[in-house]
């Protein structure tokens, strides 16, 4: 009875050396805001496959990487460009090189109950009165892509008294889909995820902006052969036809 004892307070004592359960294994994911479905519905499906609890957070890639640069904990970081991912790399001095795992394309989109018409060559500042609604474009991925696109096509100068910044695409996806911008500039994926509350005005050409590169970074962390595992998941068949449903395009 003593013995049975001992061994029920042993097993009892927390996380020491000597407890009975194995500490619970997780992965922390910091992921740019248009990964949000992908990555939710992909480590669902590792967890049924492996048993891994994975838990992600998502926002601006730019802020993403700052907060783990100072310290956030993340094993994984997945950004919607290689810049990013690269500042990143040199910053916390990881092994590991920056992977691109599918592309995306940048759409106008605008209220859907609000829609107007525009085709690239006419001035877009025209073809809608009210305001413009963009992820950050000093830092912001889709922000940047989203200025460079209308730099080239000769509308950011007219635009930007118009445009107002969010931190993150989904943010300004939001603010249409509410009807409290006229327009937006955002991932094609995006307005498909929202197709009940936006239109999709036009598709804007890739060679007007930088490619769309979603890019992984595994971190050296206790937790990397685990996150590694679900990378390769992400990168393999299973999770490329994840990326596919959400309408991502192949690396």
């Amino acid at each position: 009875m003593r013995t049975l004892l001992i061994v029920m307070l042993t097993c009892l004592a927390g996380p020491g050396l000597w407890s009975c359960r194995e500490a619970p294994k997780e992965v922390t994911i910091l992921a740019a805001a248009s990964l949000q479905d992908v990555v939710d519905e992909a480590r669902q499906a590792y967890y049924k496959g492996h048993g891994l609890e994975i838990s992600a957070s998502y926002g601006g890639s730019s802020t993403l990487a700052r907060q783990i640069a100072e310290g956030a904990t993340a094993d994984l970081f997945l950004s919607a460009d290689v810049a990013w991912a690269e500042w990143l790399r040199e910053r916390r001095a990881t092994s590991a090189a920056p992977e691109v795992l599918a592309k995306n394309a940048l759409v106008v989109v605008a209220p859907k109950e609000h829609p107007f018409a525009w085709t690239a060559g006419e001035p877009l500042a025209d073809a809608f009165a009210g305001r413009l609604a963009l992820a950050e474009p000093s830092h912001v991925p889709a922000g940047k892509y989203a200025k460079a696109a209308l730099e080239k096509l000769g509308a950011w100068e007219a635009l930007a008294p118009r445009v107002v910044s969010t931190a993150d695409v989904r943010a300004a996806l939001r603010l249409v889909s509410l009807g409290e911008a006229d327009a937006g500039v955002v991932y094609a994926t995006d307005a498909l995820e929202a197709e009940g509350t936006v239109v999709v005005v036009a598709r804007l050409a890739p060679e007007l902006h930088e490619a769309v590169r979603y890019t992984a970074l595994l971190l050296d962390t206790d937790a990397r052969e685990r996150a590694a595992g679900f990378l390769a998941f992400l990168r393999g068949p299973e999770g490329q036809a994840i990326f596919a449903r959400h309408g991502f395009l192949p690396p």
